[in-house]
């Protein structure tokens, strides 16, 4: 998994993308491009601590650290996919 981070204004294409791809077809849906590259533009730096892990299932806790230094903590749950990729799959309190 990789952490996204913008600078406050915007959040390059390819990021956004890069992010989108890492999401499970559950996670997906129409618009959900926008609405990541919209809260990414807020995230100055993105950390990550894996707490549980499986064959096929992960759960990491995820902290975004804000522009104004505000903490954003959750977990969030990666699954394998049929190609053995990781695919973000839920987002608890996040």
């Amino acid at each position: 998994m990789t952490c996204f981070k913008g600078d406050g204004k915007h959040i390059h294409s390819s990021t956004v993308q890069a992010l989108y791809d890492q999401l499970s077809n559950k996670l997906l849906a129409p618009g959900s491009e926008k609405l990541i590259a919209n809260n990414l533009s807020n995230v100055k730096d993105c950390t990550y601590a894996i707490s549980k892990e499986s064959e096929n299932v992960t759960a990491a806790k995820l902290t975004f650290i804000g522009l104004l230094d505000q903490l954003v903590s959750g977990t969030i749950i990666l699954i394998r996919d049929n190609n053995s990729t990781w695919k973000i799959d839920d987002l608890q309190n996040i």
